[in-house]
């Protein structure tokens, strides 16, 4: 049996492949995340002079606040998307959603 498929949040772009297990709700509290000081190495895509791009043999692990939750979440970074404004719009999902 397939996963329900949840509608996406007010304000969310719905993604044509989407792999989602659980619903989602709109939250607008504040989230903060830190990042460890693990490093990752991966093979090169391509490079340029502004910049360079590769995949990583392995996960970004992080340490996710939300507010409203009384501790720290552990988290893998699943995606990374500029928002063209200055803004950077982060997926991360929670290694024990249970914690």
């Amino acid at each position: 049996m397939e996963p329900s498929r949840s509608r996406p949040a007010p304000g969310s772009d719905p993604e044509p492949d989407d792999r989602r297990q659980s619903p989602r709700s709109a939250f607008s509290g504040r989230v903060t995340v830190r990042f460890g000081a693990d490093a990752l190495a991966g093979p090169g895509q391509n490079i340029s002079r502004e910049g360079v791009c590769f995949v990583a043999d392995g996960v970004v692990r992080v340490l996710v606040e939300v507010e409203g939750r009384p501790e720290p979440v552990v988290g893998e970074l699943v995606r990374v998307q500029t928002t063209g404004d200055g803004r950077t719009n982060l997926a991360i999902r929670f290694v024990d959603p249970g914690a």
